[in-house]
């Protein structure tokens, strides 16, 4: 939200927000809560996901260092329509209603802002809808484990996440994700060990992003 300010109204901003930090998995705000603060990220990074209709909560957004949210719950005074937790410890910016207000009636520098905040958010949302409807269970774990890999302690390419974790990413079941990793493991693109993941063969997790499902019934 920053980078549209001019220098005096970054000033502004800086000046008016307050700090606070979160550890990891610790819950910022849940789906129905009312929003009364705005937040943008110093460090670490905030998951953002939504609970359907069906029980199954789903994460659709990451948010990096720079990033800010919670910000509609400002405009329009509706309850938060998303749940934000911490992914890792998480140091925020926090803006009060008060304070959001104030701002945006000082300088209409904010307002434009916002403006390209909100629109960002929606293309985020619309990319998210577009590859659940159109890319495969396979290819959207493939797609996630390949961009979570971090450099592993001996060989290969190492993923930290739980399959809990991962269904969340994908919008699927543990027990489907459990299936599907199963799957890769057998083809050899990964081996599954405790807490870990290792990527043993990225081009195999390529292609199955290319491919349509194809679990096999054991």
């Amino acid at each position: 939200m920053l980078l549209p300010l001019s220098k005096l109204a970054r000033q502004a901003f800086v000046s008016t927000v307050y700090l606070r930090r979160y550890s990891a998995a610790g819950t910022i705000f849940l789906q129905g809560d009312s929003g009364d603060e705005m937040f943008r990220i110093m460090s670490g990074t905030v998951r953002l996901s939504v609970l359907r209709t069906n029980g199954r909560q789903v994460a659709y957004a990451l948010l990096q260092p720079g990033a800010c949210f919670g910000v509609s719950s400002l405009i329009d005074s509706r309850c938060r329509t998303h749940t934000a937790m911490a992914e890792t410890d998480v140091k925020l910016q926090v803006l009060s209603r008060h304070a959001f207000n104030a701002l945006r009636a000082a300088d209409r520098a904010f307002d434009e802002a916002l403006l390209r905040l909100l629109a960002s958010g929606m293309g985020l949302l619309d990319d998210y809808l577009a590859d659940a409807t159109s890319d495969s269970l396979f290819s959207r774990l493939a797609s996630q484990l390949l961009e979570a890999a971090l450099p592993g302690e001996v060989n290969g390419l190492t993923v930290h996440l739980s399959q809990a974790e991962l269904g969340l990413r994908i919008g699927a079941s543990r027990q489907t994700v459990n299936k599907i990793l199963g799957q890769f493991e057998a083809e050899g693109a990964i081996s599954l060990g405790y807490r870990a993941i290792t990527i043993r063969d990225r081009k195999v997790l390529r292609n199955r992003m290319m491919m349509p499902d194809e679990l096999s019934a054991a």
